[in-house]
């Protein structure tokens, strides 16, 4: 039996409450997520409303059974990274929210996940790109708030820097505002840093203009 939204807002307050108890439920769940997978994989332009309701659902109950879904993460990370370009732009943002509630319960590794959300600057959705924002630079934050994630801030920088020089100008404008945001709040203030806010911020306003390059930011 497949549920609708409003019954599996109920068994996800359900398993919170007794994971035990109701697992057979979540499986029987699980398994149509895992078949609604398996058609956006062949045809990702399919009706998403319902894909989308048991992204989240899984998403919210993950923690409860962490062996069972270990594969949901990479799973939604592979049809990002394959189809972002032809999925709904409502069921894009639900997989990007469900990804980053993982990460913010500490079930996905911010060195997997960020490099993702930077690619996904390439779409053409300004409300997704938002979304990405703010979350990489509360994520980078946090991540160094009780001192320097050198790792992390490491395998992050390398991969922006190379976004910067990406071909699609929404991407490589939107990893220049981050790099520049990160600058102001005294995230990364070292000088190769530095080096790339000014020789980048150089290169798009002279190419685009100061104002077009606030525009696509």
């Amino acid at each position: 039996m497949v549920y609708s939204a409003a019954e599996l807002l109920k068994l996800q307050a359900n398993i919170k409450r007794d994971p035990d108890g109701y697992r057979d439920e979540f499986l029987l769940q699980y398994r149509h997520y895992q078949a609604c997978l398996q058609i956006f994989q062949l045809k990702p332009s399919q009706d998403s409303k319902e894909f989308a309701e048991f992204i989240t659902f899984i998403a919210q109950v993950s923690k409860c059974y962490p062996t069972t879904t270990a594969n949901f993460a990479p799973e939604l990370i592979t049809l990002l990274e394959g189809q972002q370009q032809f999925l709904d732009a409502a069921l894009r943002r639900a997989m990007v929210q469900a990804l980053i509630l993982l990460r913010n319960r500490n079930q996905l590794d911010p060195a997997v996940l960020l490099p993702v959300l930077f690619k996904l600057f390439r779409v053409n959705d300004k409300q997704l790109r938002e979304l990405l924002f703010r979350h990489i630079i509360s994520d980078l934050k946090a991540a160094n708030q009780k001192g320097r994630s050198e790792r992390l801030n490491k395998t992050v920088q390398s991969f922006l820097y190379s976004v910067l020089s990406d071909d699609n100008e929404l991407a490589a404008k939107k990893s220049l505002a981050v790099l520049s945001e990160l600058w102001r709040r005294n995230i990364w203030r070292d000088a190769r840093t530095v080096n790339c806010i000014g020789t980048d911020a150089i290169f798009f306003v002279h190419f685009f203009g100061f104002a077009h390059v606030l525009w696509c930011i």
